[in-house]
This record gives C-alpha cells, sequence and structure tokens, in this order.
C-alpha cells in the first residue's frame, strides 16, 4: 500500500454531520454483526447497501450457496498460502454477495452507499463503480490490496474511513 492508495480516502467528520455520523457508526456495526455469519476462518467480512437510511441488501465473505464452506475445508490451524489460493477460486468477497443479492431480488443500487468492514479490493472497486454506488464507507484499510481506490476516486466516488467514536 502507497500513500497515494489512501490519499483519496475522507474522513467523514469532515463532511458530515453529528447526527450522520452516528448513522453511519450504527451501519457499520451492522456490518460487523452481518460479518459473523461467514465462514470464512482468515477474515470475517460483512457488507450492507443503504438507500435513504434503509438497509436493502446485504452480504458476506464466503462462498457461493450450496458449495462447501471454508469452514468446512479449513480448521484453526490451515496454512495461510493454501487458503488464500482456496478463496480466489471458491469465494466472493462480501460486497459482491451483497450487489448480487440486490441483484438477483431486482433492487436497484443505483445511487446509494455501500458500507463494509474493510476497504474494497480492486475487482471489488471495479463492481462497485460499475453498480452506481455514490459513497463507499469502511472501517478498516483491506491492506492486501488497496489498487482500486483511486479508481473511486477519478469514478466520482466519495470513499470514507470512520473512526470509532471515542467521544460515545
Amino acid at each position: 500500500m502507497t500513500e497515494i492508495d489512501l490519499f483519496f480516502v475522507k474522513n467523514p467528520k469532515n463532511y458530515c454531520t453529528k447526527s450522520e455520523m452516528k448513522w453511519h457508526r450504527i451501519f457499520l456495526e451492522i456490518t460487523e454483526t452481518i460479518a459473523n455469519g461467514s465462514h470464512c476462518v482468515s477474515k470475517k467480512v460483512g457488507a450492507l447497501i443503504v438507500k435513504n437510511k434503509r438497509i436493502i441488501s446485504t452480504g458476506i465473505n464466503g462462498t457461493p450457496s450450496g458449495l462447501k464452506n471454508c469452514d468446512e475445508i479449513f480448521g484453526d490451524n490451515y496454512n495461510a498460502e493454501e487458503h488464500h489460493a482456496w478463496s480466489l477460486e471458491n469465494e466472493i468477497h462480501a460486497e459482491i454477495n451483497c450487489l448480487l443479492v440486490a441483484a438477483r431480488e431486482g433492487i436497484s443500487v443505483k445511487d446509494s452507499d455501500i458500507y463494509i468492514t474493510y476497504s474494497p479490493c480492486l475487482d471489488c472497486c471495479k463492481s462497485i463503480i460499475a453498480a452506481g454506488i455514490k459513497n463507499i464507507y469502511f472501517k478498516l484499510i483491506y491492506e492486501k490490496d488497496t489498487r482500486g481506490l483511486p479508481l473511486l476516486n477519478d469514478s466520482g466516488i466519495n470513499l470514507y474511513k470512520v473512526e470509532e467514536d471515542n467521544n460515545a
């Protein structure tokens, strides 16, 4: 990750009211709860799409329905390289899952916001751009892949890293 990758990440406190920040934190808390449903032994990720302060779709990282889950293949003492290779072939990211659920149900995500536990990877950034999402809110940087973050800025999508509220 380079400084340029994170140059476009904004702090929502500079752009939002206190009430709006409260909602951003609430939605990110929900992504963490949803992430608990993931069967991934490495990283549990949750995502949700929101329009007009209403959740319209949710997703977790994992295998498509009906396929063996990560925790059925790997135990607690897994090899990280083997897991990563298996994950690339078998799992979808929470953001993609969230977008696919909305598409399957006929729900438009155009001009919506997406909340994710981690910043999106390159492939997820491209899908988010194509879907017409307008704002991305996340809690943690996904250190393995920040290459897509500048693409979001180039596409006019706002990317916000929401920090913990130490005054709560």
